[in-house]
């Protein structure tokens, strides 16, 4: 893997978990994933200012990645927010479930669910992250690019013009 993509990616990366991860904030994710669009988004920009070139292929594979590392993080913070706040999590979302009149035998299973390691709110976390950074981040990276690439500077191809074969009159001598 490039420098410029692993650079470009983990940071993106970062700013999509940390924004994802941080209660309160994370809401902007309602607004069509704007947090995930804008990881990716701002690893093909970092992409894009090493070399001032990108293309679409680079601008979503760099999404791509911040995507990858995003939901990475975002799962390692969730797992920790859950450890040290679940009592609170626990009462709030126990206060949605009884105003949407969920049978006791799902209250049940959610309960046990959440109840048990931290762990498992991580691994669920992990894995729809990955479905749905995979997709907006790459997103974010394609719609970056294609902004980018207005900006490219165009390419000068210094090519020397071959030599001139000679003129030769097309007309007979007149004498």
């Amino acid at each position: 893997m490039n420098k410029n993509y692993l650079t470009s990616s983990l940071l993106g990366g970062l700013v999509l978990g940390l924004l994802s991860s941080i209660p309160y904030l994370n809401m902007g994710n309602i607004f069509c994933c704007l947090w995930v669009v804008l990881g990716g988004a701002l690893a093909a920009y970092l992409f894009w200012g090493e070399s001032k070139r990108i293309t679409s292929g680079q601008g979503a594979f760099a999404g791509f990645l911040a995507g990858m590392w995003g939901a990475l993080v975002s799962a390692i913070l969730n797992t920790v927010m859950w450890t040290f706040l679940s009592e609170t999590y626990m009462s709030k979302m126990f206060r949605i479930f009884q105003d949407q009149d969920i049978p006791a035998e799902s209250m049940e299973i959610i309960n046990r669910i959440f109840q048990g390691n931290p762990v498992i709110i991580g691994a669920i976390t992990l894995v729809s992250n990955l479905i749905i950074n995979a997709i907006f981040a790459t997103l974010g990276g394609l719609i970056c690019a294609a902004i980018l690439k207005k900006k490219n500077p165009p390419v000068v191809i210094n090519v020397q013009q071959p030599p001139q074969p000679p003129q030769f009159p097309t007309e007979p001598p007149r004498e």
